[in-house]
């Protein structure tokens, strides 16, 4: 039988796994060494595609706990997590959307405004993906809000699920509502963990409009440019079929009832730092809604036949894995182990903006882009300290880090979207290499000349 190289790679990171569980390497407690090996073969399976995501996940769970590398309510945790509700909920409007035709008459006047063009409907969707970050600051909803328009817009352009055309709407949206938020302040978990460890830990506060002056024209703008450009370069297709407006007739009682729901859901996301409500529990409550009998947004065989629960899995599955490797303190040892290689250097500015941001994008690979941001930005004032960089300047490096994505499982919301919308791990991991590669070789140059331009660097 022929093993291609995913399966070779796949097999390669079982070997090391098991090396790490038979002879843990001096000075690596066994219980870490176990959690270690356990995240490397997770993470080869989910890096390569080898075996489906949902599959890969129950395999992490049943060895997690086969081995005892953490306790049930760290490996389980991604079940409470508000993502994880959150997705549910989305996905209950997103079908709610499909069901009643809301979805498709937004699509369908967004098409007209669009021009028609893929070159338009592409940027649109960027737009709306960054524009709904400065005013929900859950990823995850933002993503749930737009998947529903974006399938309508790429069945109104004639591209059928799983197309070239569809492919690209799809990543451009999940990718452009995810990466460009990074730098706006309250948008994304990375933000929110760099705020509060900067304030408690270090007595920084970190100010709106300061942060979003430092990080939104390099890692905001320009990415969300690059994005375009991958899209268009990867995904050009042109349009099947334009759409005609599909506000043609009157919308139907349902759509009105569900575009009530939608107002309501939206406005309870937009006004959460009054209410303290978390984004998950305004989706799960606007989904309830759909579901109850009477209501005609959401049947029950509409209901069994559209959910599909393997991205719900997934989303568990990777919020578990960096609950394990933060339990475990393997993300710990491997940003000290950085600190302890002397690559940085007082007065190698250029040289320490490399070192720190690699190794926050490193470190995504292994704990997630939300564990990374836990692990490094704690230590932000032993990076200072050896480099001779203010803390300030530290946290700048770190995010152009966290905001580099090498492979979609780094991400969940890019995972998410590829499960709901059909994308394959190759398309989906052509466009966040080349994007991971452009911000390396374009942005991290820029956003260095750029901290140099504001003082933050001599």
């Amino acid at each position: 039988m022929r093993v291609g190289l995913p399966g070779a790679l796949s097999a390669l990171s079982i070997l090391v796994a098991v090396w790490f569980f038979v002879a843990p390497p001096d000075g690596l407690p066994p219980e870490t060494a176990r959690a270690f090996g356990l995240s490397l073969a997770a993470i080869g399976f989910w890096a390569t595609g080898s075996l489906p995501e949902h599959i890969t996940v129950i395999g992490f769970f049943l060895a997690a706990m086969l081995l005892a590398v953490a306790p049930p309510d760290v490996v389980f945790s991604g079940f409470t997590s508000s993502a994880f509700w959150l997705v549910f909920g989305g996905m209950l409007l997103g079908a709610s959307m499909g069901h009643t035709g809301l979805g498709a008459r937004i699509a369908g006047r967004l098409a007209g405004l669009l021009g028609g063009t893929y070159g338009g409907a592409v940027a649109g969707m960027i737009a709306a993906g960054i524009g709904l970050a400065f005013l929900m600051p859950s990823t995850m909803a933002r993503l749930m809000l737009l998947l529903p328009i974006v399938n309508a817009l790429a069945e109104a352009m004639g591209f059928e699920r799983g197309s070239r055309g569809a492919t690209g709407l799809t990543m451009a949206t999940a990718v452009a509502s995810f990466l460009p938020a990074f730098a706006i302040l309250p948008a994304t978990v990375p933000a929110l963990v760099l705020m509060g460890t900067s304030e408690t830990l270090f007595g920084i506060q970190q100010i709106y409009g300061t942060y979003l002056f430092t990080h939104f024209p390099v890692l905001g703008v320009l990415k969300c440019l690059l994005i375009w450009l991958i899209v268009m370069t990867l995904f050009r297709t042109p349009a099947v079929s334009r759409a005609e407006p599909a506000a043609a007739g009157p919308m139907s009682r349902a759509e009105k009832r569900l575009g009530i729901v939608l107002a309501l859901a939206l406005g309870f996301w937009l006004t959460d730092f009054l209410h303290g409500i978390s984004p998950a529990w305004v989706a799960l409550g606007a989904g309830f809604v759909c579901l109850l009998p009477g209501t005609d947004l959401l049947p029950k065989d509409v209901f069994t036949s559209r959910i599909n629960f393997a991205p719900l899995l997934y989303v568990a599955g990777i919020l578990g894995l960096g609950g394990v490797v933060a339990y475990s303190g393997v993300g710990g040892l491997l940003a000290e182990s950085i600190l302890g290689a002397g690559l940085l250097a007082p007065g190698a500015d250029a040289q320490n903006f490399a070192v720190i941001a690699a190794a926050a994008a490193g470190l995504n690979m292994v704990a997630t882009i939300p564990g990374s941001a836990a692990v490094m930005t704690p230590l932000a004032g032993e990076f200072a300290a050896a480099s001779g960089l203010s803390i300030s300047a530290v946290f700048v490096m770190q995010m152009s880090g966290f905001s580099t994505l090498l492979l979609p499982y780094q991400g969940a919301p890019v995972v998410v979207a590829m499960q709901l919308n059909q994308v394959s791990l190759g398309d989906a991991a052509r466009v966040t290499v080349t994007l991971a590669l452009c911000s390396v070789l374009i942005l991290w140059p820029l956003q260095y000349l750029w901290m140099v331009l504001l003082g933050l660097l001599a």
